[in-house]
C-alpha cells in the first residue's frame, strides 16, 4: 500500500497505524503510558480493546462469497464488529491486473466503483453509506503510480443490486503523451485507510464493493476489465476485505485548527452517532509512528462530541512539527485523519516544589539561576534541554522527581521545556 505525502479531510496518509489496548476505560478518558504499550499492527491491539464473543456474521449470499463462518467481536459500545484480522476495518484496498496494453498518446482512462448491500430488504431504504475520497493507483512502468482520484460522495442504500457505474466513475483522465504501466502489476482501489462509514450500526448493513477500470484509445476499440471479486478476506497490506460491515457515521464539524500549541489539547468536535460511543484518538508521524493516544467516551443522549488529544508526546514533550491526527471507534476503523502542525508557546512558566516542608527551605538550580519552593521562573521551549541541579536536604534522601505539564526529565542534570507546569524534587 502506497504512502502518500498529502492529506484531505477525509484521507489517511501515514504508513503506521495503531491502535488502543487495554479494556474500555471506566472513566471518560484514558491515555496511554507510553510507546511501548502498541504493537507495529495496529489492528490486532485495537481487538484488544474490545470484548470478544463469537458469534457467527450475517448470512450474507453475495456475487462472490459469503463470510464462510468468520465471527465478528464485540465491542461496549458498538455492539459486533468486523472480523478480527481486519487491519482496516472497513477501508477499500483491492487490486486488479494493470492493462495489458498502455494508453496510447491521446488516449483516456478511466475507472468504476459500485457498490451493493448484500441480502437487501426494503428496510435499508433509508440508510445513507458515505464514502471517502477513494484513489485509484495505476503502477507506472517510470515507477511510481498514476493516480485517479474519485472525491468522497454518498449512497443512499434504496436499490438493490449493484449501483449505477456513473455514481463512482472517474472521468476524462486523457494522456496526451501516453502511459506506460509497469507490467505484471495490479492497480488498486485505495481509501488511505479511512472507513466508509452508513448511518447504521455494524451489522445491520453488508456492503460489497467492485470496481474496474476503462481504456479507450486514441483511436482504437474500448477495453474493459473484469469487475474485481468482492471478498470477506483479508490479505495486508496488499488488499482488505471488500465485503464488510460499514463503521457508524459520525460527522465531522469542526476542529480546534491546523496549528495548535505544544502543551494544550487538540479538539473537535463529532456530531451524528456519537451518544455512549467511545472514540480512540493517536497522534502520529506522517511517515508513521505513534507518539500519542488518547481514547475518551461519550456521554449517553449528546447529539455532538468533543473529542481531543494532548499535543504532546508519552514523555510530556514534542518537537515542532507536522503531524496527523486519527480518530477510531471503539472498533478500530479509522474515521477521520487531520493535519497539524504543532508549535511552541512563546514562553513558559516552570514552578519549583521541594518536598516534604523540611526540605522546602533548600533550592533548585535550573539554567544556573537557584529556584526556592514555590517560586517560578520564565523560559523560551526548546528542543535543547534546560540544565539543573538539586542540593542536599540533611536528613533526607534524594528519592524522585516529578514534573506536570510538558515539562520532560531528559537526564539526571537536565530537563527538556515544552510549556508550562510545575517540577517538584521529593525527599525522604
Amino acid at each position: 500500500m502506497q504512502t502518500y505525502t498529502c492529506n484531505q479531510n477525509d484521507s489517511s496518509i501515514a504508513a503506521s497505524d495503531h491502535s488502543p489496548n487495554g479494556g474500555t476505560p471506566a472513566s471518560p478518558m484514558l491515555r496511554h503510558p507510553r510507546p511501548g504499550a502498541f504493537m507495529a499492527l495496529g489492528a490486532v491491539l485495537v481487538f484488544a480493546l474490545l470484548v470478544v464473543t463469537m458469534a457467527p456474521l450475517p448470512a450474507a449470499v453475495t456475487s462472490a462469497n459469503s463470510f464462510r463462518g468468520s465471527s465478528p467481536t464485540t465491542s461496549a459500545t458498538f455492539g459486533n464488529c468486523n472480523a478480527i484480522g481486519t487491519p482496516i476495518p472497513s477501508a477499500l484496498l483491492q487490486g486488479i491486473p494493470v492493462p495489458r496494453t498502455n494508453v496510447t498518446p491521446g488516449g483516456n482512462l478511466s475507472a468504476d466503483m459500485e457498490v451493493m448491500a448484500a441480502n437487501w430488504t426494503p428496510a435499508m431504504s433509508n440508510i445513507t453509506v458515505h464514502f471517502p475520497s477513494v484513489f485509484f493507483n495505476f503502477p507506472k512502468f517510470t515507477g511510481g503510480h498514476q493516480q485517479l482520484f474519485l472525491s468522497n460522495r454518498s449512497f443512499v442504500m434504496n436499490f438493490s443490486g449493484w449501483s449505477n457505474a456513473s455514481l463512482g466513475e472517474t472521468k476524462n483522465y486523457t494522456f496526451p503523451a501516453g502511459l506506460q504501466f509497469k507490467a505484471h502489476t495490479k492497480a488498486v482501489i485505495d481509501s488511505m485507510k479511512i472507513a466508509v462509514q452508513a448511518t447504521a450500526d455494524y451489522g445491520q448493513i453488508t456492503l460489497e464493493v467492485r470496481w474496474a477500470w476503462t481504456y479507450n484509445p486514441s483511436p482504437g476499440t474500448t477495453v474493459t476489465s473484469p469487475w474485481s471479486v468482492p471478498t470477506n478476506q483479508s490479505h495486508f497490506p496488499n488488499s482488505v476485505p471488500s465485503i464488510f460491515w460499514p463503521a457508524p457515521y459520525a460527522t465531522f464539524l469542526n476542529y480546534s485548527g491546523l496549528t495548535s500549541t505544544i502543551g494544550t489539547n487538540w479538539t473537535a468536535t463529532l456530531g451524528g452517532d456519537v451518544s455512549g460511543r467511545m472514540f480512540f484518538l493517536e497522534m502520529e508521524f506522517p511517515s508513521g509512528g505513534v507518539v500519542e493516544s488518547f481514547g475518551q467516551t461519550a456521554p449517553l443522549n449528546l447529539s455532538t462530541y468533543t473529542v481531543m488529544i494532548p499535543m504532546e508526546n508519552y514523555n510530556r514533550y514534542l518537537v515542532p512539527g507536522t503531524y496527523l491526527v486519527h480518530i477510531h471507534d471503539a472498533c478500530g476503523a479509522l474515521l477521520y485523519s487531520k493535519t497539524v502542525h504543532a508549535v511552541f508557546p512563546p514562553t513558559a512558566q516552570v514552578t519549583f516544589y521541594l518536598t516534604p516542608a523540611a526540605c522546602a527551605g533548600h533550592s533548585i538550580t535550573f539554567n544556573g539561576t537557584k529556584y526556592t519552593n514555590g517560586t517560578s521562573g520564565v523560559f523560551v521551549p526548546s528542543t535543547t534541554a534546560y540544565s539543573m541541579s538539586i542540593e542536599g536536604c540533611p536528613g533526607h534522601t534524594f528519592h524522585s522527581w516529578s514534573t506536570t505539564g510538558a515539562l520532560h526529565i531528559a537526564t539526571g542534570k537536565s530537563m527538556l521545556v515544552s510549556n508550562s507546569g510545575t517540577f517538584t524534587v521529593n525527599y525522604t
